[in-house]
């Protein structure tokens, strides 16, 4: 796989708008791998996708404002610290971390994808190619 993107949906705070997006998504043949939403400050919901543009498609379908953003992928060890070690890592090189998702996790590994606003530093930091 060449790269992960992150879609960051729009809504509006009624029910159903998370249902209406989702149903798109599935209908356009795309399966959610991760997702976060949070309704109360600003309704929204950021999705990672196995089909990039088949997602593209269902939400200009349904007319949903939406951005997205290349996520980084990185594997820590699945050990207690490892995921504070690592945030501690980027904050500390003053780089703000804007998503993040834990998208698998094995017994002595977890694969993690994130967005931050400085990939170019943040890939050389953690040597990632992708």
């Amino acid at each position: 796989r060449r790269y992960m993107m992150e879609f960051t949906i729009e809504l509006t705070d009624e029910p159903g708008q998370l249902a209406e997006v989702t149903e798109a998504i599935a209908a356009g043949g795309a399966n959610i791998l991760g997702a976060a939403a949070i309704g109360k400050a600003r309704p929204a919901v950021a999705l990672v996708v196995d089909d990039e543009e088949a997602t593209k498609v269902s939400l200009d379908e349904i007319n949903a404002k939406f951005s997205t953003n290349q996520l980084l992928l990185h594997t820590l060890q699945h050990r207690p610290g490892a995921l504070a070690e690592f945030t501690r890592k980027i904050a500390d090189a003053n780089i703000n971390l804007n998503s993040f998702y834990i998208m698998h996790m094995e017994e002595t590994t977890a694969e993690i994808a994130f967005t931050v606003d400085n990939v170019k530093l943040v890939r050389e930091m953690f040597e990632i190619s992708n």
